[in-house]
C-alpha cells in the first residue's frame, strides 16, 4: 500500500519537472540558427531575380554583429546602437531633400522661362494684330 501512495505522490512531480523541461527546450531551440548543411531555403534564393535596381548612392550595409548577452535580440537598445541604425536613414533623408530642393528649383526655373516666352509671343501677337490694323484702316 505504500508503493501506491508513492507513486501517486511521485507522479504528479514528474510531470512537473516534465512541463518545466519543455518548457525551456522549445524555447531554446527554436533560437538555434539552422545548421549549414540544411539549407533547403538556398535553391529557393538562387531562383530570385531582382526586380528593381538599387539607387545609385547606397550606403554601406549594416554589420550583423551580436551584442551582448542576449544576442540580436536585446531587450534594451542603447543610444549607440539605435544611432548606428538611425544615421544611414537620415544620410538617406537628407539627401533626398536635397534633390528635392534642386527639383523644385529647377522647375521655378522652368516655369519662369516658360512665362517669358508666352509673355514674348503674347507682345508678337499683339504687335501683329496692331499693325494688321493699321493696315486695315
Amino acid at each position: 500500500m505504500k508503493n501506491q501512495i508513492k507513486a501517486r505522490i511521485l507522479f504528479p512531480s514528474q510531470v512537473a519537472v516534465l512541463a518545466l523541461a519543455s518548457a525551456i527546450a522549445i524555447p531554446a531551440m527554436a533560437q538555434q540558427t539552422q545548421q549549414p548543411g540544411n539549407s533547403q531555403s538556398a535553391p529557393a534564393s538562387a531562383q530570385q531575380t531582382p526586380t528593381s535596381t538599387p539607387p545609385a548612392t547606397l550606403t554601406q550595409p549594416i554589420p550583423d554583429a551580436k551584442e551582448g548577452f542576449w544576442g540580436r535580440v536585446n531587450p534594451m537598445a542603447r543610444k549607440k546602437w539605435v544611432k548606428k541604425r538611425i544615421d544611414p536613414i537620415n544620410d538617406r533623408l537628407t539627401e533626398l531633400d536635397q534633390v528635392n530642393a534642386k527639383n523644385a528649383s529647377d522647375i521655378k526655373d522652368v516655369d519662369a522661362r516658360a512665362q517669358a516666352g508666352i509673355k514674348k509671343a503674347q507682345d508678337s501677337a499683339d504687335a501683329a494684330n496692331q499693325v494688321a490694323t493699321a493696315a486695315g484702316d
